[in-house]
């Protein structure tokens, strides 16, 4: 065989990695979807390719050879290797514009990293960010004037596909020290109405017969942070943006709220490669980032026709 000829299968390199992984030869095949003399077989070729064994014979556990456990490292960074090169070069053609409009609690945690890659990946695609309220958000996106958006849930669930990104409960905050929870009204600080989570704080407090009174209306989430952490009034927020000054209120000093569920949409049946491709990333890489392991195994949400 002439030097160039001799060029490792990397089909052969995944089924040897697989039985790695999987401990056994039958395993392995019922992951791959071979029958276990296919994979046998690919392995043979792979050994006579490589001068040896890659496993030991004989004994009841799967032991690798020597030659296997020098062998390993350098097959998983063949199967990294192709990976790279194929996300490299269809980067490479990649192009047009994405209008993704992230509400801003999301926007300023779990999506950043999401994002910073794509634009290092694909930077032929031009990205236009709107950064909002959920409420505003759903009103451009339902206007047709947004690709992506991702948003908390509301009621009625929004129309069209999406995917459960997060689930976070909602909790009271209050600036440390904050003495007047329990003074008749409740001063809140709260998003404008409509704005989530403002009818749920409200509806909490009425099932509970507690009066309140608006002492701030902000439009952003940085500045009802900043609001309450003056010490203007309480409000709700996701636990998972509990940060900037403000600490979460004991359970027992007000309502119970329910959890707070973030959501991409998109349209189905429109995605251009560069949408598609993002929509991919941002569901990829916030099951990546979630510190939350359930949220590993959140299902594609049933879509609902536009």
């Amino acid at each position: 065989m002439s030097k160039m000829e001799r060029t490792v299968d990397l089909n052969s390199v995944r089924t040897f990695v697989c039985i790695v992984e999987s401990g056994s030869f039958t395993s392995a095949a019922r992951l791959v979807g071979r029958t276990q003399s296919a994979i046998s077989m690919q392995i043979q070729r792979l050994e006579e390719l490589l001068g040896g064994p890659m496993f030991e014979r004989g004994g009841g556990a799967l032991t690798l050879s020597k030659r296997g456990e020098c062998f390993l490292p350098l097959a998983r960074k063949l199967i990294e290797d192709n990976h790279a090169i194929l996300e490299q070069m269809r980067s490479i053609a990649l192009t047009g514009s994405i209008r993704l409009g992230v509400c801003d609690d999301f926007a300023e945690g779990l999506l950043a990293g999401v994002l910073r890659q794509f634009s290092q990946m694909h930077s032929q695609v031009n990205l236009e960010l709107t950064i909002d309220l959920s409420v505003p958000l759903l009103d451009t996106y339902k206007s047709g004037a947004l690709d992506l958006a991702v948003v908390k849930r509301t009621h009625p669930r929004p129309k069209g596909a999406q995917q459960l990104l997060t689930r976070a409960d909602l909790t009271w905050i209050a600036a440390p020290g904050f003495r007047h929870i329990h003074e008749r009204p409740l001063r809140l600080v709260l998003f404008p109405p409509r704005a989530f989570p403002r009818e749920i704080m409200v509806a909490a407090l009425r099932r509970a017969e507690v009066p309140w009174v608006a002492a701030a209306t902000c439009h952003s989430l940085s500045a009802l942070r900043a609001a309450v952490a003056a010490g203007i009034g309480v409000s709700a927020i996701a636990r998972n943006a509990v940060f900037g000054g403000v600490e979460v209120i004991q359970p027992h000093e007000l309502p119970e709220l329910p959890c707070a569920e973030t959501v991409l949409l998109w349209k189905s049946g429109t995605l251009t490669p560069a949408v598609e491709r993002l929509r991919k990333a941002i569901i990829e890489g916030t099951r990546v980032a979630a510190s939350d392991p359930e949220l590993l195994s959140v299902d594609l949400m049933p879509t609902v026709p536009v």
